[in-house]
C-alpha cells in the first residue's frame, strides 16, 4: 500500500497518536519510512505547520523549508546523485523516478549536502561544426541565354565562407582567367560585377578543395558552368574583304560582300551604279558571304553599295555607316598578266610585233613596269615571243614583296596583223600579299611538325653528307638538325598560315633547300610540296623549278613504283642551298574551307641520310 493511501485512511488525531507510538516501538507502519524526528505535526495545509516548516501535501507531514532545495541543482545530471547525500539512507531514493521531489529527499537527508551541485553537469558540450560548405545556386544559371550585359555574377553557398579562401588567385575564373570576387564575412553570397560582351559565351569555374567555411571545413565540390549574353551587336560589312577592287578588274569577276556575323539573307540587297541588283546571290552556309555575278563591260567604272536594312539573326539592324560603298573599274582589255616576284608575263590575244621598232611590244617606250612609290620605271629586260603570243618583263632585282606597281602598255603597241592594242593604254596595278614569310629565326610558332621535323641550327656531317649552315640567319626547318631522317615513313611539317584560292588568283611558293636524300640512281626518298584542304590533298606535289641547274626535282619511286608526280629528291653539294619556286594553279578552295602548305617527306627502308633542310620559305598572292 502506498503512503498516500495510508495517510488517507487516518484522520489527523489518529495519525499523531500512531506517530508517537512509533518512537518507542520502532514499528514501521508503511513501506516508506516516515521520520518524526523533525516534527510531530501532521498537516493538510501549511498553516498546520510551525514556523519555518511547510506541509508536504503528498505525505501530509510538516517539513523544514529548504530554500526550494535549489531544485536539487537540476540534480546536476543527478549530480552523481550527490552520493544521494547519503540520501538519508536515500529514502530508497524516492524511486528517484520522476526525480521529482527527490524521493521525498528523506526528510531532505540533511539536503544531501546539496549533492555538491553535481558539478553542474559539465554544461553539456555545445558541439563542433564538421559540415563542409557547398554551392547552393548560381546566377546567371547554367546554360542561361540572353543574359543582360550588366548582370551581376552571384554564387550562393550553404553558409558563410572564409573570404581569404575564395578571393585567392585562380579560385574563381571566367574563361580560365582569374577574377577577384566580392565576399562578406557573414554573407553566403559572393558576387562579381563587370560589363559582359554582347552575344558572347562565358565559362565560370569554381575550384574545388580550396574554399573553406568559418570553421575551416573544406568544400570538396568544384563547379563550372556556361551562360550566354544577349545579342545587341549590330552587323557590319568587312570592307577589306569586299570585292572586286582596283582599276583593271576582270569582266568575269563577281561582287563579294562579307558580313561580320550571320545575317538574314532576305534583308541583304546591293545596288550597282544606283540600280538595285535583282539577281539572287550565292550565299555560304553560315549566311556571312554573299556573291553576285553581274555582267561587266570593259573599261567601265562601277559603284557598289550595300543597302540599308540588313539584319542579323537576332534582328539587330546594321547601321548605315557600317555598310559599304566603293568604286572599281574594269580592265580596258581582256588581257590578264601573270605576275610573281620575278616576272610580269602578258598573255596576248594575237601575235605581237617583237622587233624593237617604234610600235613593237618590246620597245621600252611602249611597255614598262612603274614603281608606284617612286613613279619611276623599274629596271629590267623585256622578252617578246611572237609564237607564244606573250611579252614578258623580268626585273633586274625581284619585285619588292611590299611594293606596289603598275604595268603600262601604250595603245600604239602593234600586233603582227598591223592592228594596235586598242584606243587606250593598257594599265594594270599589282602588289603582293604575303601568306608565309618565314626564315625560322623566331622558332616554330607557325608550324605543326611530325616526328623529327624540327627548327634550329643545323649540324649534320656523316655518310658523305654535310650541312652545318643556314641559307640566312642561323636556323632552318629540317628533318633532324643533327640526326638522320626517319626510315620507312611519311611525315609532314604543316604551316599554320591558311589561305583561300579563288578563280584567277595567283599564288606562289618558294624556298631554299639543302637536299640530303638518296642519290640519283636510287630515288626512293622524296619531299612533296603539298596543298591540302583540311585533310584532303588538292595538289599532291607542286611543280617546282630549281634555279641554278641543280638536279633536285624530278621522278621518285615508292616500292619500285614510279610516282605520277615529281618531287624534291637527290643530293645537294655540301652546305649548299638551292632555290625552288612554283605556282599554285588549277585549284580553288571549297566554300568555307582553307588551304594549308605541307612539306611531306617520304622515305624507304634503306639506310637513313641527312634529310631535308629548308630556309626562307615564302607563300604569297599577287593582287591586281
Amino acid at each position: 500500500m502506498k503512503s498516500e493511501e495510508v495517510l488517507s485512511s487516518f484522520d489527523k488525531t489518529e495519525y499523531k497518536k500512531r506517530c508517537a507510538m512509533s518512537r518507542f516501538s520502532a514499528v514501521f507502519l508503511i513501506i516508506f519510512t516516515v521520520s518524526c524526528s523533525v516534527s510531530d505535526e501532521v498537516c493538510v495545509e501549511n498553516t498546520d505547520c510551525p514556523d519555518g516548516m511547510e506541509c508536504n501535501l503528498e505525505t501530509g507531514i510538516c517539513e523544514e523549508i529548504s530554500g526550494d532545495t535549489g531544485n536539487t541543482g537540476d540534480t546536476g545530471d543527478t549530480g552523481d546523485s550527490g552520493d544521494s547525500g547519503n540520501s538519508g539512507d536515500s529514502g530508497n531514493s524516492g524511486n528517484s523516478g520522476d526525480s521529482g521531489d527527490s524521493g521525498n529527499t528523506g526528510d531532505s537527508g540533511n539536503t544531501g549536502n546539496s549533492g555538491d551541485t553535481g558539478n553542474s553537469g559539465d554544461s553539456g558540450d555545445t558541439g563542433t561544426d564538421h559540415i563542409s560548405p557547398s554551392i547552393v545556386s548560381v546566377s546567371p544559371a547554367e546554360n542561361e541565354k540572353n543574359v543582360t550585359l550588366d548582370k551581376t555574377l552571384e554564387i550562393t553557398f550553404s553558409e558563410a565562407i572564409d573570404c581569404s579562401t575564395i578571393t585567392a588567385e585562380g579560385v574563381v575564373t571566367i574563361d580560365d582567367s582569374s577574377i577577384t570576387v566580392t565576399c562578406g564575412d557573414d554573407d553566403p553570397v559572393i558576387t562579381f560585377t563587370q560589363v559582359w560582351d554582347s552575344d558572347s559565351r562565358y565559362k565560370v569555374t569554381v575550384k574545388g578543395a580550396v574554399i573553406k567555411d568559418k570553421a575551416g571545413n573544406t568544400m570538396d565540390q568544384a563547379k563550372n558552368w556556361y551562360f550566354e549574353t544577349v545579342d545587341l551587336t549590330t552587323p557590319f560589312v568587312l570592307k577589306d574583304e569586299s570585292l572586286p577592287v582596283g582599276e583593271s578588274v576582270r569582266t568575269d569577276k563577281t561582287i563579294k560582300i562579307v558580313f561580320s556575323e550571320p545575317v538574314k539573307p532576305e534583308t541583304v540587297k546591293i545596288s550597282l551604279n544606283t540600280v538595285e541588283v535583282v539577281q539572287t546571290p550565292v550565299i555560304t552556309e553560315d549566311d556571312t558571304v554573299f556573291e553576285w555575278s553581274p555582267v561587266f563591260e570593259l573599261n567601265t567604272e562601277y559603284t557598289v553599295k550595300v543597302l540599308d536594312g540588313v539584319e542579323d539573326k537576332a534582328g539587330n539592324l546594321m547601321k548605315t555607316e557600317d555598310g559599304h560603298e566603293w568604286t572599281f573599274k574594269t580592265a580596258a582589255y581582256n588581257i590578264y598578266p601573270v605576275v610573281n616576284f620575278y616576272k610580269a608575263l602578258i598573255p596576248l590575244t594575237k601575235e605581237p610585233v617583237c622587233d624593237n621598232s617604234a610600235n613593237a611590244f618590246n620597245n621600252t617606250a611602249n611597255f614598262e613596269v612603274v614603281d608606284k612609290t617612286t613613279t619611276l620605271a623599274v629596271a629590267g629586260a623585256i622578252t617578246c615571243d611572237t609564237g607564244a603570243k606573250t611579252v614578258k618583263f623580268v626585273p633586274a632585282t625581284q619585285f619588292a614583296k611590299d611594293g606596289e606597281y603598275t604595268i603600262k602598255i601604250k595603245s600604239n603597241a602593234q600586233y603582227a596583223d598591223s592592228s594596235t592594242i586598242g584606243a587606250v593604254d593598257f594599265i594594270m596595278d599589282f602588289h603582293f600579299e604575303m601568306i608565309i614569310d618565314d626564315d625560322f629565326e623566331s622558332g616554330s610558332a607557325g608550324w605543326e611538325m611530325e616526328n623529327n621535323w624540327e627548327i634550329g641550327v643545323p649540324n649534320y656531317n656523316a655518310y658523305s653528307y654535310k650541312i652545318t649552315t643556314a641559307k640566312s640567319g642561323t636556323k632552318v626547318l629540317a628533318t633532324g638538325l643533327t640526326t638522320e631522317h626517319r626510315e620507312s615513313a611519311s611525315y609532314s611539317a604543316k604551316s599554320k598560315n591558311k589561305f583561300v584560292v579563288e578563280e584567277y588568283d595567283q599564288y606562289y611558293v618558294e624556298f631554299w633547300a639543302y637536299v640530303g636524300l638518296e642519290n640519283y640512281m636510287d630515288p626512293q626518298c622524296a619531299m612533296l610540296v603539298k596543298i591540302v584542304e583540311e585533310t584532303t590533298p588538292k595538289i599532291e606535289s607542286v611543280a617546282m623549278t630549281v634555279w641554278g641547274g641543280a638536279d633536285l626535282f624530278g621522278d621518285y619511286w615508292i616500292n619500285s613504283a614510279k610516282q605520277p608526280n615529281k618531287a624534291v629528291r637527290g643530293k645537294s653539294v655540301d652546305n649548299t642551298y638551292s632555290f625552288f619556286d612554283g605556282v599554285i594553279e588549277g585549284v580553288t578552295t571549297s566554300s568555307g574551307k582553307q588551304f594549308e602548305l605541307w612539306f611531306l617527306l617520304h622515305t624507304d627502308g634503306g639506310y637513313a641520310k641527312a634529310g631535308i633542310y629548308l630556309d626562307d620559305v615564302k607563300l604569297y598572292k599577287t593582287v591586281f
